[in-house]
């Protein structure tokens, strides 16, 4: 989930810098397993326990927008709260939804994202020899020195085996791989 602050901002073709209008502040939160999982293999996130003493309200008031995908706003709908267009623990802060499935006619009250590219498997190969596929999106974060590859476990589907940190400058060469799957 990628939520915004509320800073006013301006949409507009001119090119402008930062100096000369207001910009959003864009914030990244995710929830985690200690083992750095977000679901389960089967996708569930029952582990994510909803602790009374927390006050979601006040956490999602800084908020005025959500950019999540579609299993997260149905996740955050079944968890009861606010309208459509809402977030379910943050009435009236705006979902926008990125989904290939739901269609903007079907939800008018959300602003959902369609036309997404779809994730291209690639290959990225380093300075020192080594190469790293990355064959679904949330197997690399891309940071402003590094890239944090996660590297699949061969014994236990879902589970990430470990984690590689690669500066941007060591990269050599990306290319895209056949998507087998």
């Amino acid at each position: 989930m990628v939520a915004t602050t509320r800073v006013p901002w301006i949409l507009t073709s001119e090119a402008t810098t930062m100096e000369s209008k207001p910009t959003r502040k864009v914030r990244y939160g995710v929830a985690m397993s200690l083992d750095g999982l977000i679901a389960g293999p089967n996708g569930e996130a029952d582990w994510i326990v909803m602790d009374p003493d927390i006050d979601f309200g006040a956490i999602f008031s800084r908020f005025d927008t959500l950019l999540i995908g579609r299993k997260t706003h149905l996740a955050m709908q079944a968890m009861g709260g606010g309208e459509e267009g809402d977030a379910s623990m943050a009435p009236g802060v705006q979902s926008v939804v990125i989904s290939r499935t739901m269609r903007q006619a079907d939800h008018p009250k959300l602003t959902i994202v369609e036309d997404a590219e779809p994730f291209v498997p690639f290959r990225i190969n380093m300075s020192d020899g080594k190469s790293y596929d990355i064959r679904h999106p949330e197997l690399a974060l891309v940071f402003p020195r590094h890239v944090v590859v996660a590297v699949p476990s061969e014994h236990r589907a879902g589970l990430m085996q470990d984690l590689h940190y690669c500066a941007i400058l060591h990269i050599t060469r990306l290319e895209a791989l056949a998507d087998t799957g």
